[in-house]
């Protein structure tokens, strides 16, 4: 391993482990320290997409922190979990970051009443918020500098992220009949016909971010730019 390589390594460790504990201390902030009165409803906070994307991004970068760690001490072991990670990354953590970002302050920019209702302020502090819902695109848009992934033909990622998408809806519809709660606000103002429309946009733009993840990291890393054994 050269001296430019073994560094990369560092940057890399480093990083993931940085956030990794972000990511780690946030979940623990929000389960045990916030006092929401959603956590008192069918599901608690479990029903959030928002809450599933903090789990899947902190699976991500835990199990690219150990990669990171592993490669440093034996290179050759650390292939099967390279595997992990760029699937992990490039199927649910990517596409699922940066959408729900790019959801969260679109809606939130035209009334955010529909998915944050302003009586939360007194109970999430601005930083816990921006960790959830500025942090994923962010940090991954960081991660695509540092890190080089291989990635499953495009029709095998969209059908797994279409899967766990269909068992996050599932999920949806049994709080909903079961426990009578919509998840947001914002169902409570559309119809039946337009949370259908709704739910059909959020798939949509999973699957453009993960056509999108791909691109931005062939255009980072174009085969010149890839070291031998690069991370």
């Amino acid at each position: 391993m050269n001296e430019q390589h073994s560094k990369k390594t560092y940057i890399s460790l480093i990083f993931h482990n940085l956030i990794f504990w972000i990511y780690l201390l946030d979940l623990y902030y929000h389960f045990f320290s916030l006092k929401l009165l959603s956590i008192r409803t069918y599901a608690g906070e479990c029903k959030y997409l928002t809450i599933w994307c903090l789990c899947v991004q902190t699976l991500y970068f835990g199990i690219a922190t150990l990669y990171d760690l592993i490669f440093k001490i034996n290179e050759e072991k650390s292939k099967n979990l390279k595997k992990i990670r760029d699937y992990i990354c490039t199927t649910y953590a990517f596409p699922m970051g940066t959408a729900v970002s790019i959801l969260f302050w679109a809606l939130y920019a035209v009334d955010r009443e529909l998915v944050y209702p302003k009586f939360l302020d007194e109970y999430i502090p601005s930083w816990h918020n921006n960790i959830l819902h500025t942090g994923p695109i962010v940090f991954l848009l960081m991660d695509s500098f540092i890190c080089h992934y291989d990635f499953k033909p495009f029709k095998s990622r969209v059908k797994h992220l279409i899967g766990f998408i269909c068992i996050y809806y599932t999920w949806l519809m049994w709080v909903r009949f079961f426990g009578n709660v919509w998840i947001y606000p914002i169902f409570h103002v559309l119809s039946t016909y337009e949370i259908f429309l709704f739910l059909s946009v959020i798939v949509l733009l999973f699957i453009t971010f993960s056509f999108l993840g791909q691109k931005v990291n062939q255009i980072i890393w174009r085969p010149s730019k890839i070291p031998k054994n690069m991370l």
